[in-house]
């Protein structure tokens, strides 16, 4: 729950200048200009993730197109001239594989699978939480200040609120700055990648970019 109101906290941040953009010189309510908000950052998160489907199709055509019968034929042959040259050693390497208790680890299968069905389940609950947590961010800002208030004193108050305005609008302003950054970054490598013909050359743009993250 902790690392969900971090993320959602993170977006907050930087959907605030949007926010008060939209009431202060749009003149939009605070919940239109927060669902408003909230369905742009969604859709910036639906194309990000729309430029993998092509790359994701194209490799399964790719596996499709593989002739599974010579790849068979070609594995036979390979194990059968490993066999032989054991034989040549003393060692019959069939023999052992016979004896070998090979389905043992069988029920791997069945826990990948759940493994799997879970984190993709862990992955919609966590997705839904962050938009919700999220929302509530946006739509009332001192959720956060009014919860940290509590854990001071009165006298405190004051410097404490200076403080947290203070931070709210630098680390506003250094998130936005990160996505300035990976947006100039982004279309660099696009523009570059296109120039020298690469295939999928957005989605390695993206990732790239996206990599620029570490050092921060």
């Amino acid at each position: 729950i902790l690392v969900y109101i971090a993320i959602s906290a993170v977006i907050a941040l930087i959907a605030s200048p949007i926010i008060l953009f939209l009431k202060q010189k749009l003149k939009f309510p605070n919940t239109l200009a927060v669902i408003f908000t909230m369905l742009f950052f969604i859709g910036i998160f639906t194309g990000l993730i729309s430029m993998f489907i092509p790359l994701i199709i194209e490799q399964g055509q790719n596996l499709s197109l593989l002739n599974i019968d010579q790849l068979q034929t070609n594995i036979q042959d390979l194990i059968i001239q490993i066999n032989e040259y054991f034989l040549a050693k003393g060692v019959n390497v069939l023999d052992e594989l016979k004896h070998a208790d090979l389905f043992k680890n069988i029920t791997a299968i069945p826990n990948l699978l759940n493994s799997v069905i879970g984190t993709l389940g862990s992955l919609s609950i966590g997705l839904f939480s962050v938009l919700f947590i999220t929302f509530f961010l946006m739509k009332d800002t001192q959720i956060m200040e009014s919860s940290i208030y509590v854990l001071v004193s009165d006298k405190s108050e004051n410097k404490l609120k200076k403080s947290l305005t203070t931070i709210n609008h630098l680390l506003s302003r250094y998130f936005i700055g990160l996505v300035f950054q990976i947006s100039i970054l982004f279309v660099i490598y696009t523009i570059t990648l296109l120039i020298f013909g690469i295939e999928n050359a957005v989605v390695i743009a993206f990732l790239c970019a996206l990599l620029n993250l570490i050092p921060y």
